[in-house]
């Protein structure tokens, strides 16, 4: 935890200070193999993610051989394929709605088969369900007791990378932003607000957070370009933070890996 609260702090303040100084405009001087090498990098470790999430057995290789485990892949290909078609129908309120149906879906399918919530939860199609916790802690002196110095001094190259990695790719977000919307960007701006929300976010004991590019590009896609869809997630996720946690378990893991 320790570990993990120095480099959102490092986050913060390597990308504040940045800002500050108005550098944002330095990755215009980036050589295109440069960026078009972290874009790829970024790209396969989304795709990654989304192929350890659609499924809860581990993933390896060798599973898209066998048909049982395969199923959670191939189920998560096409929502993915499905909902690539549906952005380009430019209606925001399309892909949410289809979200509602498919899970509705699922969940009929699930009682035609004669089988339970937990049954699919054993098969891998659903996220068993945790205990939900508060998990906010706020920062204090206890955290640094049971450090290791030697330990972190020795893993400094990761504390010094992650900064730089993360600035940079907020900076190609914003860049790949800017042409899609054909509207300046405002390079400094995000990185301030990137170090504000990570310096925030240390004092909580939380992760690391950054620019979402995808979704801010599914907004664009679907027509929500007001302020309103950003306050609808802030809404939902301040719902499950405090509400209840145990919702994310009737959505399938192959329908939030694809999408």
């Amino acid at each position: 935890m320790a570990a993990i609260t120095i480099i959102v702090f490092a986050i913060g303040f390597f990308s504040y200070l940045l800002g500050r100084l108005r550098l944002g405009q330095m990755v215009r001087f980036l050589p295109f193999p440069v960026i078009n090498g972290i874009i790829a990098g970024s790209g396969w470790l989304v795709c990654l993610g989304a192929l350890r999430i659609m499924s809860t057995f581990p993933f390896d290789p060798s599973h898209i051989v066998h048909w049982q485990l395969s199923n959670h892949y191939l189920w998560g290909l096409g929502f993915g394929i499905f909902f690539l078609i549906l952005h380009y129908a430019k209606l925001f309120w399309l892909i949410p709605l289809m979200l509602l149906f498919t899970i509705i879906l699922t969940h009929g399918f699930l009682h035609v088969a004669e089988m339970s919530l937990s049954t699919g939860i054993d098969l891998g199609w659903f996220t068993r369900p945790e205990t939900p916790t508060l998990m906010i802690t706020h920062f204090n002196g206890d955290l640094w007791h049971n450090i290791d110095c030697l330990v972190l001094f020795r893993h400094l190259s990761y504390f010094l990378t992650v900064p730089i990695i993360s600035v940079l790719l907020l900076l190609l977000y914003v860049s790949s932003l800017e042409i899609i919307t054909q509207q300046p960007a405002h390079f400094d701006e995000e990185l301030r607000m990137q170090g504000l929300s990570n310096t925030i976010i240390g004092i909580c004991s939380g992760v690391p957070s950054s620019l979402s590019p995808s979704s801010s590009v599914l907004n664009l896609n679907m027509g929500a370009r007001s302020r309103v869809s950003t306050i609808v997630v802030i809404l939902l996720c301040l719902f499950v933070l405090f509400g209840s946690s145990l919702v994310i378990t009737y959505v399938p893991r192959p329908l939030i890996g694809g999408l």
